[in-house]
């Protein structure tokens, strides 16, 4: 079984000996017209009929998990779509799960084991030590703008949690690196008791503007957030604090391939960022090799055309051959018949018949030369032929391994926003909304 995103790669010989062919959604043309190229191929060799156009119309339509198969025992390709394969992983199951899986079978566990963790996000430890939630809505000063993530499922018992957001634009420079981007950074932050936000711990996000509200839940409770944290000076001092940290500790994460001259785009992760410096190296490998088959396609084609046309030549000595051996042996048996039935052995017609024959006889020699000196010339024409073809494979072949993907090297960088272009936006409280689970945890919701 052979398996490849890239068709292209694939030498013809190959695909001649796939008898099954499953073929997905292709994105390049390129990709579309070798495989398109390798099926009209197999089709001629079986003597079937192919429709090109109709096959291009075909697989310009595959869309997910639809995939056309062409199988050398059926008489036309099959479009089929394939079953959805899901995955479902819960993840660490809980207590109170891993007893209804279980069933009777699972054993009691000790009451000590059975308190529940809090969940790994950063207002863990501010959740740790929050006070319990009432129903009333703590007030704050005017200076504190006040903001509500919005649940994913606002059904049930929700309770806010105090933290603070933080927005901002970013801008990030790098002239080596060609990078010049504006990107939009939100940190959700845990209050400590003296009022601050820990901006270290904060959870970083895009921009959520879309998914904040001005006003709770219906029926909400809230935790009190810390005493300090409500101080109308707050909300200056949760500024200072995040543009100095902005500068000193938020950094832009860079991929960038020297060799190819490509930079990572804003967000972009160094597997996504390798998968696409592999595509683009083949690209230029394809440009490369298709350059250099362009370079000898007026040679390879002269020297074919001199083997075509030597072998044209060798057969029509042979037939000139064949036919003066067949013109000597009828004329000398015409002679000895003549000479034996005649009256006279010696006579004006036995004699020119002779002589013709002799003449004849002699040129067989010659057409038999003249084949030999054909065969010579087309050998050495096809000898000509191979070891172009042969340094045409080579240099192939140096271009593959001059474009292996296994030599890209890809460079990494921190890059830090220019202090003059850190531009704050909103900055206040946000209440989180958290729920309790069936089985007793305390989730985000």
């Amino acid at each position: 079984m052979l398996s490849t995103q890239n068709p292209v790669d694939l030498d013809y010989k190959g695909l001649a000996n796939a008898g099954t062919w499953w073929i997905g959604r292709l994105q390049t043309e390129r990709d579309k017209m070798r495989v398109i190229e390798g099926l009209e191929g197999a089709a001629a060799s079986s003597g079937a009929g192919f429709d090109r156009a109709a096959m291009e119309r075909i697989m310009a339509g595959l869309g997910n998990r639809i995939f056309l198969m062409r199988n050398v025992h059926d008489d036309a390709p099959v479009v089929f779509q394939s079953r959805w394969a899901l995955s479902y992983l819960r993840g660490p199951m809980t207590l109170s799960q891993i007893k209804q899986v279980c069933g009777d079978a699972a054993p009691a566990a000790p009451a000590a084991s059975r308190a529940p963790l809090l969940p790994a996000e950063p207002e863990a430890k501010a959740l740790a030590s929050s006070a319990p939630a009432t129903a009333a809505r703590p007030v704050l000063p005017p200076e504190i703008a006040e903001y509500f993530l919005r649940p994913a499922n606002p059904a049930g018992d929700l309770t806010y949690r105090a933290s603070v957001l933080g927005v901002s634009k970013l801008h990030f420079v790098d002239a080596k690196a060609g990078l010049d981007q504006w990107v939009t950074r939100s940190l959700l932050a845990p209050i400590g008791e003296d009022g601050l936000p820990d901006w270290e711990a904060a959870r970083v996000e895009g921009d959520l503007k879309s998914t904040l509200d001005r006003q709770p839940v219906s029926g909400a409770t809230f935790a009190p957030p810390p005493s300090a944290a409500t101080r109308k000076q707050s909300a200056a001092q949760w500024q200072k604090t995040l543009e100095a940290h902005l500068y000193q500790n938020v950094t832009l994460e860079l991929f960038s391939c020297p060799a190819l001259k490509l930079v990572s785009k804003p967000g972009e992760t160094e597997g996504d960022f390798r998968v696409r410096a592999v595509q683009t190296l083949r690209e230029q490998r394809d440009v490369e090799i298709a350059k250099l088959k362009t370079k000898f396609a007026a040679k390879l084609q002269t020297l074919t055309d001199r083997v075509r046309r030597g072998e044209e030549r060798v057969e029509r000595e042979k037939a000139q051959a064949g036919q003066q051996k067949l013109s000597t042996a009828l004329g000398l048996g015409a002679t000895i018949l003549g000479a034996l039935m005649g009256r006279r052995v010696v006579t004006a017609g036995n004699v020119s018949r002779a002589t013709s024959t002799m003449k004849s006889a002699s040129k067989i020699g010659k057409e038999s030369a003249d084949v030999e000196r054909a065969g010579e010339s087309l050998e050495i024409t096809k000898q000509r032929l191979a070891e172009l073809e042969a340094q045409v494979e080579a240099e192939v072949e140096t271009l593959h391994d001059r474009y292996d993907a296994d030599r890209i090297e890809i460079d990494r960088a921190q890059v830090r926003p220019r202090k003059s272009d850190i531009m704050i936006g909103a900055v206040g409280l946000c209440w989180t909304p958290w729920k309790k689970s069936p089985d007793g945890l305390v989730e985000p919701a």
